[in-house]
């Protein structure tokens, strides 16, 4: 066959040639046979450069291809939905054919007097007949997978010839499906989609085809690398152990199997024998890029802006010296954060080693001392001494990073010298922390108890648990005083049961004597004056707790327990400690509260002198203790609080609220006291604020442009905002620390 004669012209034509360089290789029709040679040299019929001024024969090739231009409007029609097929179209090889149920169904009207609508379903068994069906959610309909993908890839425009809805639209006429199947697969289109394809994929060069397979490889391999980092850090955050005893069946490996069910790729990834991506090495390895990550935010969060740092130290369950740091720092709202950075062992507990890691974690970081604005540590020497230790070292080389004593540690230091003073509330505490032990060991006292409470209270599942003095967790040590208060029956009924049972060990002894104590009155004055002063430091220490508190803030808490305090410092106060006292011994048959019995003098040593006074009741013995112990509480909440660094940050709010004393800031170079002063004064006379975190909310509700005209301003609130007033966030952090290094 001569291809000249679908030509009226005489002149050649010219056919683009596939070429894998950038320069165009053209061949004349006469240089061509037919049009099977066309297709063996890898012609692609789109691109015929034919002249409008060529008349095709009827019928012929050329006229398909000529029609093709003259439906560009049909065309442009479809090319939405075509598009929207060209992602799942583009990456896929084989047609999605998914199961029947999830087709679309087709109601039609019939002429049945019975059945006025039939309902039509695609059947599952032409994917079977016609392999080359491809279903398509976006148009909700069924696609010939080789025509729309030739048509996709511009490797023939003889698609056009066929119907629209194989190409593009999508066919949804399930009524004469296999009609229409049939007529598509033995169209000349269809069969010239098909040859072009294969001539496409085999046309490809090697170099191409292997670099296809190995970016499909890697694309397979990332995927399931990034499963893989995903559930390491699903476990992580959740705090689960990724191993157990058995590797193969510990949490990591059942999470990603479970998640391969979902992935085939995934499954398929994990039994070629991939193990190596799943050993313990590669976990590690992980959760180490994941902590590099969190920590390269917190850096990059912090920026250039003032910082103030956090250190508390424990033991480890093998005895090492663990220092948990910590990092404050504002945001660009002016919101405070504080974030635990890591636990650094540290060789000994000399100030100077605690300086030389803090320095060490800094320098690490990149955050240099110049930004360094405050410390806060607890009340050790080696922390808090005020020449050869951490905060002192440190300051010689940042004087601006005052030091702050942590504010819950001074209040359990209060809490201590109290109990110093008063005998019988110290003893009350320790007969408390007894108890809570003997509770915690022995399981028939345990048992005993529970049955007590759920008969004395009929219905009742939540079984209460007496629990010791906490000595980290400051903050529940009056739930544990007030449970015994609240169970105190139960408790004298389990410890009579215990002493009287024939218990292993000392179990017996211990109940024993705890009950002789908790049958004394003096020991339930002593729980009613230690809840009394719990409950206030309590108090004070929940208002410690919040990450927006301020010096300011602080010390006002201070004041208001100290109020608190005197208040209770009156006969009318101690009298109602007496009287529930005494309300409770009757109720419980105990020994009532009895003074002392005064020692006589041996005469062999009696000098003649007089004797000196012994109160003869209850109250005259008891009450100087009482009043002792109040005021031990009020001057060590002044004492322990009146620290050089609080002072200090104080004065610094007060000229930020007032305007006044500008020479508290003259050390600070990166603020300019007359330009803070005339913007004081400006701001002042714009808002009303007496805090600041007032002020602070009121930096926030700015526009950008009206927050940069208080650049001073905002330095300085950033530098009240960084002071912690606690180390909580380092105390947090053990309770980690035993999951991270256990007995084993």
């Amino acid at each position: 066959m001569d291809i000249r004669k679908f030509f009226v012209k005489k002149q050649p034509s010219k056919v683009t040639l596939f070429s894998d360089n950038s320069e165009t290789n053209t061949i004349h029709c006469n240089d061509m046979p037919d049009l099977q040679s066309a297709i063996q040299y890898g012609v692609r019929v789109a691109d015929f450069e034919i002249s409008s001024d060529y008349a095709p024969v009827p019928g012929t090739f050329c006229e398909a291809v000529t029609s093709s231009d003259e439906s560009s409007n049909s065309f442009s029609a479809t090319a939405t939905s075509l598009q929207d097929n060209e992602e799942t179209l583009g990456s896929t090889v084989t047609p999605n054919q998914p199961s029947e149920s999830t087709m679309p169904v087709q109601i039609i009207e019939t002429q049945s007097q019975t059945k006025k609508k039939c309902i039509l379903h695609f059947q599952g068994r032409c994917f079977q007949d016609f392999p080359w069906l491809h279903y398509s959610d976006r148009v909700a309909g069924v696609l010939c997978f080789h025509c729309a993908k030739a048509k996709l890839l511009k490797l023939t425009e003889l698609s056009k010839n066929a119907e629209e809805a194989f190409c593009s639209t999508g066919y949804t006429n399930w009524k004469k499906a296999i009609e229409r199947f049939k007529k598509h697969q033995s169209s000349y289109a269809h069969s010239y989609a098909l040859n072009q394809l294969a001539h496409y994929r085999g046309c490809q060069p090697i170099n191409q085809q292997l670099s296809q397979q190995i970016q499909q490889q890697q694309n397979e391999a990332w995927l399931c690398l990034n499963k893989i980092i995903h559930t390491i850090a699903f476990l992580a955050k959740q705090d689960l152990a990724l191993r157990g005893h058995d590797d193969s069946n510990g949490n990591f490996h059942q999470f990603l199997s479970a998640r391969a069910e979902d992935v085939p790729s995934l499954k398929q990834w994990i039994t070629a024998n991939r193990t190596e991506y799943l050993s313990p090495d590669i976990q590690n390895e992980v959760l180490q890029l994941l902590s590099h990550a969190v920590l390269h935010q917190i850096r990059k969060n912090i920026g250039d802006n003032p910082y103030a740092v956090i250190v508390d130290g424990t033991q480890d369950i093998s005895g090492q010296e663990q220092e948990s740091f910590c990092i404050r720092y504002t945001d660009q709202d002016l919101y405070p954060h504080e974030h635990f950075i890591g636990l650094y062992q540290a060789d000994n507990t000399t100030g100077t080693a605690i300086a030389t890691i803090v320095k060490d974690v800094l320098c690490r970081h990149g955050l240099s001392l110049s930004k360094f604005r405050a410390q806060t540590y607890d009340g050790a020497a080696n922390m808090a001494g005020k020449y050869h230790d951490a905060q002192a070292l440190i300051r010689q080389e940042q004087p601006l990073a005052l030091y702050v004593h942590c504010g819950a540690h001074c209040t359990n230091l209060v809490m201590q010298a109290a109990a110093h003073k008063c005998s019988i509330m110290e003893d009350a505490l320790l007969y408390v922390q007894e108890l809570g032990n003997l509770f915690g060991q022995s399981l028939t006292c345990r048992t005993i108890f529970s049955d007590l409470i759920q008969h004395s209270i009929e219905g009742s599942s939540n079984v209460l648990k007496i629990k010791p003095l906490c000595p980290t967790r400051w903050t529940v040590r009056v739930k544990a005083v007030q449970k015994v208060m609240d169970n105190y029956e139960p408790i004298l009924e389990t410890l009579e049961q215990l002493s009287t049972s024939k218990s292993s060990g000392d179990v017996s002894a211990r109940a024993c004597g705890l009950l002789a104590h908790f049958q004394r009155g003096t020991t339930v004055l002593g729980l009613q004056i230690a809840l009394q002063i719990l409950q206030l430091l309590e108090c004070l220490n929940i208002a410690m707790q919040g990450r927006q508190q301020t010096i300011s803030g602080l010390l006002a808490a201070v004041n208001v327990a100290k109020s608190a305090i005197l208040k209770l410092r009156n006969d009318e106060s101690f009298n109602s400690l007496i009287h529930s006292t005494n309300q409770m011994t009757s109720k419980y048959h105990l020994n009532a509260i009895e003074v002392p019995r005064l020692r006589r003098i041996p005469k062999r040593i009696d000098d003649g002198a007089a004797e000196s006074f012994h109160p003869a009741t209850v109250g005259d013995y008891y009450r100087p203790q009482y009043f002792e112990l109040l005021d031990t509480v009020s001057v060590h909440l002044t004492q322990r609080f009146d620290q050089e660094g609080i002072q200090r940050y104080e004065k610094l709010e007060q000229m930020l609220l007032t305007g006044s004393g500008m020479d508290s800031i003259s050390q600070y170079k990166e603020i300019d006291p007359l330009l803070l002063k005339a913007q004081l004064t400006i701001l002042s006379s714009m808002f009303k604020y007496s805090s600041v975190p007032e002020l602070a909310d009121i930096l926030r509700k700015m526009l950008p442009r009206e927050r940069a005209f208080f650049s001073q301003v905002e330095k300085l609130l950033q530098i009240l905002l960084i002071i912690p007033v606690s180390s909580r966030e380092a105390e947090r952090s053990f309770s980690g620390l035993r999951r991270l290094k256990t007995w084993l």
